[in-house]
């Protein structure tokens, strides 16, 4: 979801290299967690989405209802 909040702002001018030097974090580490190679923590998810303008959200869901969901997105 990072990922495509992210191909959001680029259309309207944020450059990984910005979102880095906000971040204060390498580049190299913004493009691996918005391509989802890295895992990242709560607090690191939480400062890019601030970083871009967006507020993280958080929930609890049962595994089941996950994956019921994840299967009607397909």
């Amino acid at each position: 979801m990072i990922g495509r909040a992210y191909e959001k702002r680029r259309a309207k001018g944020l450059s990984q290299s910005e979102l880095a030097r906000r971040l204060g974090v390498p580049r190299g580490q913004v493009c691996l967690w918005l391509r989802d190679r890295e895992r990242m923590t709560l607090k690191a998810a939480a400062r890019l989405a601030d970083a871009m303008g967006y507020d993280l959200e958080v929930r609890l869901i049962r595994r089941a209802t996950l994956r019921a969901v994840q299967a009607q997105a397909q």
